[in-house]
């Protein structure tokens, strides 16, 4: 008799630590299911607005130092926002033939690519969409 009692409250302790367990589990899958592509998602979210912002400060100042009339400049510089590096990757090349060379960043293991395609990653779970390009 004093041995199925004790049987009993093992099995209740073994319960209750099986549960906590599970929940522990549950906790971190939630954890690195949506905090680790968050902050990777901030973090790249970060480092194109700071590429962006030199990117078209250093263009406002070479088309500040051009001759040419205001309607040019601001052509020039729409034309120049367009082609940011947070928007580098998302062209292609059929659209706009003249930027073939430059799309050239966007290759595997170039500059940009690392960054759009973590980025990608980060905002969907859904590997499909990122081209197959890992």
């Amino acid at each position: 008799m004093y041995l199925s009692l004790f049987q009993g409250e093992l099995s209740m302790s073994a319960h209750s630590g099986l549960r906590a367990g599970l929940k522990k589990a549950l906790i971190y899958s939630l954890l690195s299911f949506f905090l680790v592509p968050g902050i990777t998602y901030g973090f790249v979210s970060y480092v194109f607005y700071k590429m962006d912002t030199d990117y078209m400060t250093a263009i406002q100042h070479r088309v500040a130092a051009k001759p040419g009339t205001a309607l040019e400049k601001e052509k020039m510089l729409a034309a120049a926002e367009a082609f940011a590096p947070s928007r580098r990757c998302e062209l292609t090349a059929n659209a706009q033939p003249a930027l073939a060379e430059a799309l050239k960043s966007c290759q595997p293991y170039e500059p940009f690519w690392q960054f759009h395609t973590v980025r990608t990653a980060a905002s969907t779970p859904s590997a499909p969409r990122l081209g197959g390009r890992w």
